[in-house]
């Protein structure tokens, strides 16, 4: 409800698309070094989070033994470097008094987002952590038709979620991925800000209301979250410079 504006210090070069949490610290990339913040206005170079003789190219996620249902005790931010001009997977899991960086000897399938990347994890039913991604992929690609969401259990071993059908996630410029509640195809009871149902007119004509305050059709920056009340919250970037807040409404009572 309210706001405070902070004058921060990024690095030259920062892509504040790539900043994750991980261990009560932020992380971002700038010009594929990686940089960490207490606070996310004062940033220090980490140089501990590069392999040697590499560079980071991705930070994709973090997973964090502080989560309860992490049976595997898996703590450690995974990401993608380059090396001798491949790219690979890499995973730097953070022990009591020091960091282990793992890197892969396969090299990131050319399917495998490469920028605006967004994920998130989550507990799986068997009490292990899931994390799931998605961005935009490489320009050129054959058959790159849908948005893929690619998923791990470890951060070393990412897999493509595809589904042999017509049920793919159409292509989306810049996508966003939330972990929440059950995912389906909606058309009333369940809309993105501003975004009005249609509405049937004589002669089975359909018009579709327009909105000042919607998504739909506006190429800007966004970004979406979900908090412990199972709240999604979103917020507009320039040229929508507005928030939203909305859940389903079943999440919103506690099951007795």
């Amino acid at each position: 409800q309210n706001w405070e504006l902070k004058n921060a210090t990024l690095p030259e070069g920062a892509d504040v698309t790539s900043i994750i949490r991980f261990d009560e610290k932020l992380y971002l990339l700038a010009n594929n070094k990686v940089y960490n913040s207490a606070d996310g206005l004062m940033w220090a170079e980490d140089a501990v989070l590069t392999p040697s003789g590499a560079t980071v190219s991705n930070l994709i996620t973090s997973f964090s033994d502080n989560d309860g249902s992490n049976h595997k005790k898996i703590n450690g931010i995974a990401s993608i470097v380059e090396k001798n001009g491949q790219k690979y997977f890499s995973f730097a899991e953070k022990t009591e008094n020091e960091w282990n960086i793992t890197t892969g000897e396969e090299i990131v399938p050319a399917e495998f987002p490469v920028n605006n990347l967004s994920a998130d994890v989550y507990a799986t039913e068997s009490g292990t952590l899931n994390a799931i991604v998605v961005g935009n992929t490489a320009d050129g690609l054959d058959n790159d038709t849908a948005t893929v969401v690619w998923a791990s259990e470890d951060g070393k071993a990412w897999i493509p979620m595809e589904i042999p059908s017509n049920n793919n996630c159409p292509k989306l410029v810049d996508p966003s991925i939330i972990h929440y509640n059950v995912w389906k195809g909606v058309d009333r009871m369940f809309m993105l800000p501003g975004i009005l149902p249609p509405v049937k007119l004589e002669g089975g004509v359909t018009q579709y209301p327009y909105s000042e305050y919607s998504f739909k059709g506006k190429e800007v920056n966004y970004t979406m979250v979900v908090d412990r009340n199972h709240y999604i919250w979103m917020v507009g970037g320039k040229g929508i410079d507005k928030i939203w807040r909305g859940r389903v409404n079943k999440l919103g009572f506690l099951i007795q």
